[in-house]
């Protein structure tokens, strides 16, 4: 009984997992650098194909050396950058969902504001 319980809180947690609001400045999106096996990870901790994951937001004109942030194609919305897939200066909001690989916290962005 008790085991049942911790069982159902457990999975509870996973399910409620709100998005959060992350501040961004300096930043540009494109093709994701992000290996195969941190893509097969997140595709089935959020539940997501893998398609779905192929793009990241970057933090420096470097795509290869920046740090990068995974994007959810479905749900992330593209037309805040317009015609603009240049180096973007000035802040947005970005809603994110929290992760860790490898012991790493990583990001998962849903969408742009």
């Amino acid at each position: 009984m008790i085991l049942s319980l911790v069982f159902v809180l457990c999975f509870g947690l996973e399910i409620w997992q709100h998005n959060e609001t992350l501040t961004i400045t300096n930043f540009a999106y494109g093709k994701t650098g992000c290996l195969a096996e941190e893509k097969n990870y997140v595709s089935k901790k959020f539940k997501v194909s893998v398609k779905q994951l192929s793009s990241s937001i970057y933090f420096s004109e470097d795509p290869v050396h920046s740090p990068q942030i995974l994007i959810n194609d479905k749900t992330f919305n593209y037309s805040y950058f317009g015609e603009n897939k240049s180096f973007i200066k000035g802040p947005a909001d970005l809603e994110v969902k929290i992760y860790y690989f490898k012991g790493v916290k990583k990001y998962l962005a849903m969408r742009i504001k």
